[in-house]
C-alpha cells in the first residue's frame, strides 16, 4: 500500500528529527533563528505525518468532509515548513547583518504563503458546493495543492537568495562558514521540494528538509565544541589547537603575531548592574574585537 511505503520512507527521518527536536527544546535560544530552529523539526514531522495520513484517508474514507480536512492539514504544513525555513535563515543572518529589506521579503512571502493556502482551500470546496461530480472533487483534492507546492519552492528559493547575498558581506571566517552551511542546507531543501512537487511518488520533500536540519544541527554541535557559548568566539581548546598548528609553520618569511587583549572591570559591572548587563558588555566587547581583527 502506498501510504505504508510512505511511512517506511519517513520513519527514520521522523526518529532523527524527534531526537534533534527534543535535544534543542530545553536550550536557551539567543536569536530569532535559534528559536525557529527549535520547532522546525516538529513542523517537518507534522508535514510528513499529514502526508501519510492524507493518503491513508484516500484509501479507506470516502466522505468529502474527512478527506477535505486531511487535505487542508497537509497543505498547511506543506507551506509552513518552507516558511519556517525562510524565517530561520533570515533570523541567523539578521544576528550579524542589519538588512531591513530581508524582513520586508519575509513579510511579503508570508502573505503569499497565506494566499496559497487559501487558494488550496477554495478549489475543492467550490467544486463540491457547485455540484460537480465526485471525480472532479477527487481530482481537485489530489491536484489542488499545486499552489502550495509552488509557493514552497519559492520560499526555499528565497532562503537561498538571502544566504547568497549575505555571503560576500561576511567579514569573518566563522560568518562565511555559517552562511555557507545555510546555502548547502538550502540546496537540499529546494531539491527535495522540487522533486516531490513534480514527482509525488518519490516523497523527497520531508526527508530532504530533514537532511538539511541534520546538516545544520551537526555543524552547530561541532561549533559548540570549539566556541564559547555566549560570545561565539573560539574557546581555549581552539586556541591551543591553533597554536599547535601555526607555531611550527612560523619562520622569518612567515612571521606569527599573537595579540593578547584584556578587558578590565567586568567584575565591577556584574556587581553593580547584574550578570545580564555583564553579558551584554561582553558581547559588545567581542563585537568590537571582531571588527578590529577583520578590519
Amino acid at each position: 500500500m502506498e501510504w505504508f511505503k510512505q511511512l517506511e520512507i519517513y520513519l527514520f527521518p521522523i526518529v532523527m528529527l524527534l531526537t534533534i527536536g527534543m535535544n534543542n527544546w530545553k536550550r536557551e535560544e539567543r536569536t530569532q533563528g535559534d528559536r525557529v530552529f527549535g520547532f522546525l523539526p516538529f513542523l517537518i514531522i507534522c508535514m510528513m505525518g499529514s502526508d501519510v495520513a492524507y493518503h491513508a484517508l484516500q484509501l479507506y474514507v470516502h466522505r468529502f468532509t474527512v478527506l477535505y480536512a486531511g487535505y487542508l492539514v497537509y497543505c498547511f504544513f506543506l507551506t509552513a515548513v518552507p516558511h519556517a525555513w525562510l524565517l530561520y535563515v533570515n533570523g541567523k543572518l539578521s544576528a550579524r547583518h542589519n538588512r531591513r529589506w530581508t524582513a520586508a521579503v519575509c513579510h511579503v512571502m508570508t502573505g503569499i504563503a497565506i494566499a496559497a493556502v487559501l487558494l488550496t482551500v477554495i478549489i475543492p470546496w467550490s467544486l463540491s458546493t457547485e455540484g460537480w461530480g465526485a471525480h472532479a472533487v477527487s481530482y481537485s483534492l489530489n491536484h489542488g495543492s499545486l499552489p502550495a507546492k509552488l509557493v514552497s519552492i519559492v520560499l526555499y528559493l528565497m532562503g537561498l537568495i538571502l544566504a547568497a547575498t549575505a555571503y560576500p558581506k561576511e567579514v569573518t571566517k566563522e560568518g562565511q562558514k555559517e552562511t555557507r552551511y545555510l546555502l548547502e542546507a538550502g540546496v537540499f531543501s529546494l531539491v527535495g521540494g522540487m522533486v516531490q512537487s513534480f514527482a509525488e511518488d518519490w516523497h523527497t520533500g520531508g526527508p530532504f528538509v530533514a537532511l538539511a536540519v541534520l546538516f545544520i544541527y551537526l555543524n552547530a554541535q561541532n561549533r559548540q565544541i570549539t566556541t564559547d557559548g555566549l560570545t561565539g568566539l573560539n574557546n581555549r581548546k581552539r586556541l591551543f589547537f591553533m597554536l599547535e598548528t601555526k607555531i611550527p609553520q612560523a619562520d622569518k618569511e612567515h612571521p606569527m603575531i599573537l595579540y593578547l587583549l584584556d578587558a578590565n572591570r567586568f567584575k565591577q559591572i556584574n556587581d553593580k548592574y547584574g550578570h545580564a548587563e555583564g553579558e551584554k558588555t561582553a558581547l559588545s566587547a567581542c563585537r568590537i574585537y571582531r571588527l578590529y581583527v577583520s578590519g
